[in-house]
């Protein structure tokens, strides 16, 4: 990634919506970051707080939701998956 003179994001944010040191994932956040005109900081941040606003509408925990975006020419789409199987047992939907 090149540095934009922003802060780095910590490890935590990095891993808390991105697989770590996965290509696809990591190619995904720069053309994310592109077409928001936004710095990886800012872009890693507001995918955070997306992802912690889609766990409280649905009172699910925060980790077991999944950020995903798909190209297509000029649409994007954002894919915030929730992973229902592993929630806690109190949660779980029946």
């Amino acid at each position: 990634m090149v540095y934009d003179g922003f802060s780095a994001p910590s490890k935590r944010e990095k891993n808390a919506v991105l697989a770590a040191n996965d290509p696809p994932d990591l190619v995904k956040l720069q053309i994310l970051q592109d077409r928001l005109q936004l710095s990886a900081a800012e872009t890693l941040g507001m995918l955070e707080s997306l992802r912690d606003e889609v766990a409280r509408q649905l009172s699910v925990p925060s980790s077991g939701v999944a950020f995903d975006a798909e190209f297509n020419g000029r649409e994007m789409d954002l894919t915030f998956t929730i992973d229902i199987q592993n929630l806690p047992a109190a949660r779980k939907r029946s």
